[in-house]
């Protein structure tokens, strides 16, 4: 690469405008060796972006330039090479039919980032997608964004148990999580089917739990509709009850649960 052309600076007037075509190439590291644009260009990662960049009346450089958002890194790769090219107009002192390098930058490959989802490409390119509101998801690297379930709010892909906000939810193989347990005063609602479903639901009022609902075991049902089946009816000549846990014994009257 010629030094009089590295960090070249354009100027032009409103009368004379002078522009330039900027062209971006992502390659692999491995393409370093190509020596022209039209051979690193069969190399390239993602697809060619090009633009063109005016200078009236005020000074334009390379040097400062912003790289472009990388898209595309490449399986087994850990870091790509963004080069950047400029053909220059018939009013510069270069050929405007060949694109000359102008500038080469190194970027590392990260791992996605929480909320994020890694996408892997059948021609063996990967990208981060980032997650929808109301998804969540475990392992950025290994699973795809999921619905938040109904017994959880999910923001910037992440996944908060509420209602209770002490209920248990494990993850599963699959990046899922399912819920486990409910506090006592509710009942656990899991159809294995239907992941968004999962919630814990307080017994009405007048009715009354006292055990902790446990997936599998006891005070559990795929099914929202019949849910107050497991709830205790309360005993209004000795209690007042306002659902879920909620029991309050008369005064002096005796209460055994």
């Amino acid at each position: 690469m010629s030094e009089r052309w590295l960090w070249q600076v354009v100027g032009g007037t409103t009368e004379r405008p002078i522009s330039h075509m900027v062209q971006i190439l992502i390659l692999p590291v491995r393409s370093a060796d190509c020596t022209t644009f039209a051979s690193c260009e069969r190399l390239k990662l993602q697809s060619t972006e090009s633009f063109l960049s005016r200078g009236d009346a005020i000074l334009t450089s390379l040097k400062d330039f912003v790289a472009p958002p990388l898209r595309y890194c490449q399986l087994g790769v850990p870091d790509v090479l963004i080069r950047i090219y400029v053909s220059p107009s018939a009013q510069l002192d270069a050929p405007a039919d060949l694109p000359t390098l102008q500038k080469t930058i190194k970027v590392d490959c990260h791992p996605c980032e929480p909320g994020w989802s890694r996408q892997e490409t059948s021609d063996g390119l990967w990208t981060c997608v980032r997650c929808d509101k109301k998804q969540y998801i475990i392992d950025p690297n290994a699973n795809e964004c999921q619905p938040c379930a109904v017994g959880a709010v999910c923001e910037d892909g992440k996944f908060q148990a509420v209602n209770p906000a002490d209920s248990l939810w494990n993850s599963t193989a699959d990046g899922v999580y399912r819920i486990a347990k409910c506090p006592p005063g509710f009942v656990l609602i899991r159809d294995e089917a239907d992941p968004v479903s999962n919630r814990c639901v307080p017994c009405a009022p007048d009715t009354y739990s006292v055990e902790e609902a446990v997936f599998g075991e006891r005070l559990w049902d795929r099914s929202v509709e019949n849910y107050n089946k497991y709830c205790h009816p309360c005993p209004r000549s000795r209690a007042m009850c306002g659902g879920a846990n909620d029991v309050r014994p008369f005064a002096g009257a005796p209460l055994m649960l």
